[in-house]
């Protein structure tokens, strides 16, 4: 409990008020009477600070609370009882809270009104967010539009494309398709490999505009091995013949050779003259001719004739090679023909090339068949094997005449994905573009719900804590004597009626009479303790007259006899002499009673205030 104001200074009409032995303690049901202007209000005031724990700007006090003594200037700071102060302080911030004229709609309650302005300002910021909803809503809208247009654009080109007469699932292509094959590219993160050079375009194009064709047969030749006819014609080169040569004849091939001719023209005929001169041949000659052409060196000589022969048979193929021509491929394999083709001409020439020489170097053979020397280096490799080249073009054209329409069909599937992979980073931006919105929207959305939540539970929290107006109604019933004025329960807070119209010009009594009931309806919160309450009443016979002076005391009888301690203030003797009964008659134990008088003299440094025992007379 609160058992004195140990001092109050320079506060208001009190200028250096101090506690005195004579004055005892509070008790636990005080009565303190003041006349007008001797600091009764102040005094009320002072209880409000308490329970409000605000700072006053204005002097200080000291406050003695189960036995500790408490500055002003720690209220924050120390554990206090439950306070419940009627003033006109209360009245003004729980309420009558409008400024100016009565308004037709009061809130009543303290926690109700802070409770409204916490909804007003969340409704305000409700206002905000459902303002920057719409413009969200709109932004979304309009990247909703742009991809959409976007895919619709995508599409619309793929079927341009690819569409054709017949069956063929192109020609139904839309904006899900180009989504669905997006989707599927971006997922496997590779799309960039799907992508085409302006050269696979065109080969791909000329697949699906291009019609069936029949089967072309395969290259069945190959190419010289060149290996072989080189490494014969070093071994012929590397040999010699062993005979009694005629020096005119070695050294002259062609002479050699005409003679060889001439011998066996002459064997022939049988003939022992000169078949050219007529004249007898001698016979040391034709020994010495058969020395030199003897049967090794026509031997040697049949053996080049027949590499040559073979080499020449292989230049002669090459010349006579037959190739497929280029219009019997399906159109997109033409270009790797030509090339194919060019490259083998260019290995044929190469080839010829080679054997000409071979054929040369052995030709120089046959007139120096009794030497041995080594042949020139050729000089030359394969670059590649062009024919496997074609034929592999070949196949490929066969194979896709034996299925066409499935390479028709990846044809399309290619282009379809390299043209969604060339857009793709385009659709990503604008989805990404329309997630972040719509994440935004969605943000916006939930603090939305979470406002209105709050609001909700705001408004719900000040209807729980609202007195039901059936209740104050037959309060005020009984404290008026009429049923004129009334309550009507309102969202969140009463409207007050006069008979059927909004009261819009209550009389003090009035709003004296409601403030009270409401002030006496709050002792009854949950949040308020009345085995540790303390309640201070100042005046609540304001403005009323005598039967509703009756009234009040007996509603406040009833309703603050069992709190732990209780003040009552007031100017009014009458009254006071009312409570003075009341707590003579009711409370057995004296001790629990105290009485004060407010006192205010004039003195050097002004008016000051201080409190007195009462005479009970």
């Amino acid at each position: 409990m609160i058992s004195r104001f140990e001092s109050i200074k320079n506060h208001r009409v009190f200028q250096n008020f101090r506690w005195t032995s004579d004055l005892g303690s509070f008790s636990k049901y005080n009565l303190i009477y003041g006349g007008n202007a001797t600091g009764k209000t102040t005094l009320a005031n002072l209880f409000r600070v308490l329970e409000k724990r605000e700072e006053i700007h204005e002097g200080e006090f000291t406050v003695s609370i189960a036995g500790r003594s408490i500055s002003s200037k720690d209220l924050t700071a120390e554990p206090l009882p439950p306070i419940r102060v009627f003033n006109e302080g209360f009245i003004n911030e729980n309420v009558f809270t409008l400024s100016g004229s009565v308004s037709p709609i009061f809130v009543i309650g303290e926690k109700s009104i802070e409770a409204q302005r916490q909804a007003e300002e969340l409704k305000n910021q409700l206002r905000d967010k459902l303002e920057e909803q719409v413009r969200l809503k709109k932004d979304v809208e309009i990247r909703e539009d742009s991809l959409e247009e976007f895919c619709t654009e995508a599409g619309r080109k793929i079927k341009l494309l690819l569409s054709s007469s017949g069956k063929n699932p192109y020609n139904s292509y839309t904006r899900r398709n180009f989504i669905k094959t997006a989707e599927e590219l971006a997922a496997n993160g590779t799309y960039s490999s799907f992508l085409l050079d302006e050269s696979e375009k065109e080969r791909l194009m000329k697949i699906i505009a291009g019609t069936p064709k029949d089967r072309v047969s395969p290259l069945r030749f190959k190419l010289p091995d060149l290996g072989f006819f080189t490494e014969q014609t070093a071994r012929i080169l590397g040999k010699s013949v062993l005979a009694q040569f005629i020096f005119e004849l070695k050294n002259d091939p062609a002479l050699a050779e005409w003679v060889q001719e001439g011998m066996e023209q002459h064997k022939k005929k049988n003939s022992s003259a000169c078949l050219f001169c007529g004249q007898p041949l001698p016979p040391e000659r034709l020994r010495r001719l058969e020395a030199h052409f003897n049967h090794q060196y026509t031997d040697f000589i049949v053996e080049i004739d027949k590499l040559m022969e073979l080499i020449q048979h292989q230049i002669d193929e090459l010349d006579n090679v037959k190739l497929p021509d280029k219009a019997a491929l399906n159109d997109h394999l033409v270009q790797a023909y030509i090339d194919a083709i060019k490259e083998l001409d260019s290995e044929i020439e190469r080839t010829k090339a080679v054997l000409r020489e071979l054929l040369s170097d052995l030709n120089e053979k046959k007139g120096r068949v009794f030497e041995k020397y080594q042949p020139r280096p050729i000089g030359y490799s394969p670059h590649s094997d062009p024919i496997a080249k074609i034929n592999e073009i070949i196949l490929r054209h066969n194979q896709e005449t034996g299925d066409f329409q499935s390479v028709v069909n990846e044809a399309r599937s290619k282009l379809e994905k390299a043209m969604v992979a060339e857009s793709i980073e385009s659709y990503l931006t604008r989805k990404r573009n329309l997630s972040a919105a719509k994440a935004k929207l969605s943000e916006c959305e939930s603090t939305i719900r979470n406002l209105r939540g709050r609001i909700d539970k705001i408004e719900i929290a000040v209807i729980s804590h609202r007195r039901p107006a059936e209740e104050l109604n037959l309060d005020l019933q009984q404290f008026l004597g009429h049923d004129f004025l009334r309550l009507e329960a309102m969202e969140s807070g009463y409207k007050i009626m006069r008979k059927d119209e909004v009261a819009t010009d209550l009389s003090q009594g009035e709003k004296a009479a409601i403030a009270f009931l409401y002030f006496l309806k709050t002792l009854d919160d949950k949040d308020f303790d009345r085995s540790r309450g303390i309640v201070v009443i100042d005046d609540p016979v304001v403005g009323l007259d005598e039967r509703s002076m009756l009234y009040a005391f007996n509603f406040l009888k009833d309703r603050v006899a069992d709190v732990a301690q209780l003040f009552i203030l007031t100017h009014s003797q009458q009254f006071s002499r009312q409570i003075q009964t009341w707590f003579k008659e009711s409370m057995k134990i004296s001790a629990s009673v105290s009485c004060y008088k407010l006192d205010c003299a004039t003195t050097n440094s002004g008016r000051s205030s201080k409190l007195v025992v009462l005479d009970e007379y």
